[in-house]
């Protein structure tokens, strides 16, 4: 490897710093988590394949060089699930406290009667595909930006990548794993669809952890997308706009948050787009005095 070829972006540091911040906190509750070291290991790992990534920025195949501005979409996935394995370091669950307060405020639970109150399969279906649609999201509004505005790509990559690792430190602080693991079993049970339904079934089972339902990531990040494309691609984020509100009601629906989990998402999302374009600022700012 050619040293002098390794030139880190602001994306590259951001995610290495969350990576050590993370792996410290790993490190202060040693004593209570099993194969510590595998975790570190696979995060090395992870810097090793960041350092070599940026080996690619001028590479004349355009594959690779795709690769290396959008390996970190693989990589916040990773780092999602992997708080549901460290999230109980300060403390346990939120999720009775959650789960009194809605009916508290509320008198019942929308995670429970939402479903039993609309149970059609043609409905049931649709809120299958929003919630499915959460997925495509990113990948969409990053294809859009690195071939039609390039020029900004770094930047909407920054934007959305850091907001991703702050709602994670949240999780990590806050824990909380949503009604389809908190509820009853007998209260779990979810309307059965069609083909979006059997694809969120298999992607629910295999790829969700028992990890940040409060506030709903899903609804935060969203709604980051809404005010990205807001000025950059009106017609987009006029599109964009009932695929959100479906989403928001789909959380609910299949019982991967609380409605108060929605709710704070909704309230973040702002002030974690705020977060992070400061960051963005301050660190171009930094680089441009130096």
């Amino acid at each position: 490897m050619n040293l002098r070829k390794i030139s880190l972006n602001s994306v590259d540091k951001i995610t290495i710093i969350y990576i050590l911040i993370t792996s410290l906190f790993m490190l202060s509750g040693y004593n209570k988590l099993e194969n510590l070291s595998l975790h570190l290991a696979i995060r090395s790992g992870v810097i090793l394949l960041i350092v070599y990534f940026t080996t690619l920025e001028n590479s004349k195949h355009k594959i690779m060089r795709f690769l290396r501005y959008f390996y970190p979409l693989i990589v916040i996935s990773y780092f999602y699930n992997e708080t549901g394995y460290y999230n109980n370091l300060i403390f346990n669950n939120i999720d009775p406290l959650l789960y009194h307060f809605e009916q508290l405020v509320l008198g019942f639970h929308p995670s429970v009667y939402f479903s039993q109150v609309i149970p059609y399969r043609w409905f049931s279906e649709l809120m299958h595909f929003g919630y499915f649609s959460y997925y495509l999201m990113a990948i969409g509004i990053l294809c859009l930006f690195y071939f039609k505005k390039n020029t900004e790509y770094q930047k909407i990559l920054f934007l959305i990548i850091i907001s991703f690792y702050i709602y994670y430190l949240i999780f990590a602080i806050i824990p909380s794993i949503g009604p389809q693991f908190y509820l009853p079993e007998r209260e779990r049970n979810i309307p059965q669809g069609y083909l979006f339904y059997k694809t969120m079934r298999i992607i629910l089972t295999y790829a969700e952890s028992e990890t940040g339902a409060f506030p709903s990531s899903h609804v935060g990040m969203a709604i980051i997308y809404l005010i990205i494309l807001k000025d950059s691609f009106k017609n987009y984020f006029l599109v964009l706009i009932p695929f959100v509100f479906i989403l928001m009601l789909s959380t609910v629906y299949l019982k991967a948050h609380y409605a108060i989990d929605v709710f704070a998402g909704i309230i973040s999302a702002p002030v974690i787009y705020l977060i992070s374009d400061f960051i963005y600022k301050k660190i171009n700012t930094y680089k441009s005095d130096y």
